[in-house]
């Protein structure tokens, strides 16, 4: 409030005139610690209304404050008690300077600037020192070539030897967001990507740790593989082709880990197949993929799933399950937030009587449509239509069967 100030009065204006400095100054002191203004307005003799008496007000000069930037003056505009804050913050009456994170004066507006400069000329050097540090081609396990083959098949750019920002990318690279952030976190975590020297610095943090990527998806990347960190792109390098258009890839490489790969390329479309299914039925439930407990314990009934069934069983599983939910919902009265909380319980109690019971189910294609990386892995990984995985089971036996 003005009154913890010590201030001095601007031009008076004609409604004051009729008053000394001290009235003034008691007259807004009053005002601004709850005086009412019908009694300030007999008292003064003002010829104003109650809801415009502020307007009265002089510009109020801060004696104990200057402007950081150019030593002059203080000042305040006063408000209305009905405002908060009650009055605008501190501005200098030479460079126009405001006492708030927001301020474009002259002054604040060239310190972003050298802040923003120092920040590229760290940032360009920690990409250098990065780069030196290229990841080996043999290094290349199953799971990056999962990640980096579906990477570079959505968005990389031939021309400029770029991988585009995926928010600037038509396509969803996953089923959803989550495991997309999860892919490139392990590519960019294990060095097979780094960040370009041509993303804007608001992209990153910089702090006591170091340099910090604050948004996955708005970032330009590099490839940081040794084959092709190179500071001449006249040609693409046959490793790129290689990784994103494999020839000789196949499951029979390792067995164990493709299995465990295609049970995490399941559980996400099947959580994709969730999120269609809730949206069939207007509902919208993010929490269920997110990391909360009743997203957990979604995950972890998928997984139980997963085990025994196919996805295109999961699917007919989830319908069941979702159908008694909402017929709960609405015999119960309650919102369907509080029935949701026993989805992973019913669906679970479903799929023992699904075995148990042995429902029939008809084989059926698929009616959620494909990411990039659920493609690269069946065709790639599996060699096999995407109507047909979509009805087997996630089991290394199938894979051997193949």
């Amino acid at each position: 409030m003005l009154t913890k100030y010590s201030f001095k009065l601007g031009a008076i204006g004609q409604g004051l005139r009729h008053l000394d400095e001290q009235q003034i100054r008691e007259l807004i002191i009053r005002y601004y610690l709850g005086g009412k203004k019908r009694t300030l307005i007999e008292e003064f003799r003002l010829n104003i209304s109650v809801q415009k008496i502020e307007t009265l007000f002089p510009i109020i000069y801060i004696e104990d404050e200057i402007c950081p930037r150019c030593n002059s003056p203080m000042y305040r505009v006063p408000k209305s008690t009905a405002c908060i804050p009650r009055s605008s913050p501190p501005m200098c009456v030479s460079c126009h300077h405001i006492t708030h994170k927001s301020c474009l004066c002259a002054g604040c507006t060239k310190i972003i600037e050298q802040k923003k400069h120092a920040e590229l000329v760290l940032i360009r050097a920690n990409y250098k020192d990065i780069k030196k540090d290229a990841v080996s081609e043999n290094k290349i396990t199953l799971r990056d070539r999962l990640y980096l083959g579906s990477l570079l098949s959505t968005c990389f750019s031939e021309a400029y030897q770029l991988i585009w920002p995926l928010d600037n990318v038509v396509e969803d690279l996953a089923p959803t967001r989550e495991y997309t952030e999860m892919i490139l976190h392990h590519l960019h975590e294990n060095k097979f990507i780094v960040y370009s020297a041509h993303n804007p610095s608001d992209i990153f943090k910089i702090g006591v740790d170091g340099i910090k990527i604050s948004n996955y998806f708005k970032t330009i990347w590099e490839l940081n593989i040794k084959s092709i960190s190179s500071e001449e792109h006249q040609h693409i390098d046959p490793l790129v082709s290689e990784l994103s258009d494999p020839k000789n890839l196949t499951a029979v490489e390792d067995i164990d880990e493709c299995v465990e790969l295609w049970k995490e390329v399941s559980l996400f479309e099947c959580l994709k197949q969730l999120e269609h299914m809730l949206a069939y039925y207007r509902l919208y439930a993010p929490y269920l993929w997110a990391s909360t407990r009743l997203g957990n314990a979604t995950r972890r009934s998928l997984n139980y799933a997963l085990q025994d069934c196919s996805m295109c069983e999961i699917r007919y599983i989830l319908g069941i399950t979702l159908k008694r939910l909402i017929a709960n919902q609405r015999a119960w009265n309650c919102s369907f937030v509080t029935v949701l909380k026993s989805l992973p319980k019913k669906f679970r109690e479903y799929v023992d009587r699904f075995h148990t019971e042995v429902w029939p189910v008809e084989k059926r294609g698929r009616d959620v449509d494909l990411t990039p990386v659920s493609k690269f892995f069946y065709k790639y990984f599996l060699n096999v239509s995407e109507d047909k995985v979509f009805n087997l089971k996630v089991k290394a036996s199938s894979l051997i069967d193949m």
